[in-house]
């Protein structure tokens, strides 16, 4: 397994590797495209929508589900889980992949989460079950298929994407799905404790050892994406490679991805486009013919 930022690296060092907007080439551009198309998406006339649909009881917990006008059966569901290193972020930014999802015969839905500080790790990871497990029982009012949920994360969301698969948080039974797409994900959480980050996430050393997936195992055999930018720096890449080494003797099914030319920010661009690979690797888990879990 390789190692984290070095021991010896500086707080400044550490910063520097978990700051993509530093290295991404536009990234405000970015997040104004995902502002931009969301909204539009919203306002799609093809689009069925219902927003707003609390899972729980806090403020943030809450979702937006997007599906077709048109009758049909069940159909498969990517549950989207957005960034922000679990301070930023907002479903309502989140919406961009919608329309072509959606035009692919799936539902899409985008959860939001309590942001740090006013809610620890260990609470957003329960969240984000809380919300799978609404969302399984609740997604033929949709029109989906609960055994058929891809949940896919960008980011922080990837770490929260990946700790759906772990079952001894709490020692509450892990909420199944049917695959993972986790994308630029961090999962090795000891170096970001002791970065900038943590100044708002005031994470513990033992949500630590308890909420890095690279120190459990998967709790079902589910098929797993790991996809990151080639354009990433070199802690984000690391991140991807060592839950791949991790996990990869647990799953039948795991899968990296490099995307070439792609950093950080617009990597998430390849959700809202067909013709991409991340897009492509989405829908293809595997052959949009799930068994059930």
């Amino acid at each position: 397994m390789p190692p984290s930022i070095a021991a010896s690296a500086s707080r400044q060092e550490r910063n520097e590797q978990l700051s993509p907007s530093r290295s991404a080439k536009d990234a405000s551009g970015v997040i104004l495209a995902w502002e931009t198309l969301s909204e539009q998406a919203r306002r799609s006339p093809g689009i069925r929508t219902f927003l707003d649909i609390p899972y729980g009881p806090a403020v943030g917990e809450k979702l937006d589900v997007f599906g077709s006008t048109e009758e049909g059966g069940l159909r498969p569901i990517i549950m989207f889980i957005h960034g922000g290193f679990w301070q930023q972020g907002s479903k309502d930014s989140s919406a961009f992949p919608a329309p072509a999802f959606v035009a692919a015969n799936w539902i899409y839905i985008a959860v939001g989460y309590t942001l740090a500080p006013n809610a620890t790790l260990t609470s957003i990871v329960a969240e984000i079950r809380n919300a799978l497990r609404f969302i399984r029982l609740h997604t033929r009012e949709f029109g989906g298929d609960p055994d058929r949920i891809i949940v896919a994360g960008h980011s922080a969301g990837g770490h929260l994407a990946a700790c759906l698969l772990m079952d001894d948080i709490g020692h509450e039974r892990a909420v199944p799905c049917a695959g993972i797409v986790a994308i630029s994900g961090v999962f090795d959480l000891a170096p970001i404790r002791d970065s900038y980050v943590n100044d708002a996430v005031r994470m513990t050393e033992d949500e630590v050892v308890t909420l890095s997936p690279v120190l459990h195992r998967p709790a079902y055999d589910v098929p797993v994406v790991l996809v990151v930018g080639s354009d990433e720096t070199n802690e984000f890449i690391r991140q991807t490679d060592v839950l791949a080494r991790a996990w990869k003797p647990h799953l039948t099914a795991l899968s990296v991805a490099t995307i070439s030319a792609k950093d950080h920010f617009d990597i998430t661009l390849g959700l809202a486009d067909p013709s991409s690979r991340l897009f492509q690797l989405v829908t293809g888990i595997p052959g949009n013919a799930l068994e059930k879990v």
